[in-house]
């Protein structure tokens, strides 16, 4: 029961086959930029949530419904010919965006029927 008395400053015995353990934890094994780059990822991945929050505050389907009165399947095909993009989203106010609903509200509207909605382009 030696072993269990040493204290942990004293040098580790060696492990047969000449190979010694490593010290210095994550930072040795996988080296600084590893560690800075995991960080970098859960950064952005943080911004990224931040970002769909403020959107989703500005911008939703129940936004979309009580600005053009549509409901169910109309909706959904209504917000999808308007595709607003993200960055427009995340950079306007909600005035912008009411406006750029309405507008695209009157296109829609205006579409003739067999008109598939993919191929109708946004500005």
């Amino acid at each position: 029961m030696d072993f269990i008395r040493k204290s942990p400053k004293e040098k580790r015995a060696p492990i047969p086959g000449g190979v010694e353990p490593l010290q210095g934890g994550l930072s040795h094994t996988f080296g600084e930029s590893w560690l800075m780059q995991q960080n970098r990822k859960v950064r952005e991945a943080r911004k990224h949530e931040r970002e769909q929050e403020l959107i989703s505050r500005k911008y939703s389907p129940a936004m979309v419904q009580r600005l053009t009165g549509l409901q169910g399947d109309s909706l959904t095909r209504f917000i999808q010919h308007i595709n607003l993009s993200d960055s427009f989203l995340r950079d306007a106010t909600e005035y912008d965006i009411s406006v750029r609903i309405l507008d695209s509200l009157r296109t829609y509207r205006r579409r003739p029927a067999s008109t598939p909605i993919d191929t109708l382009a946004t500005p």
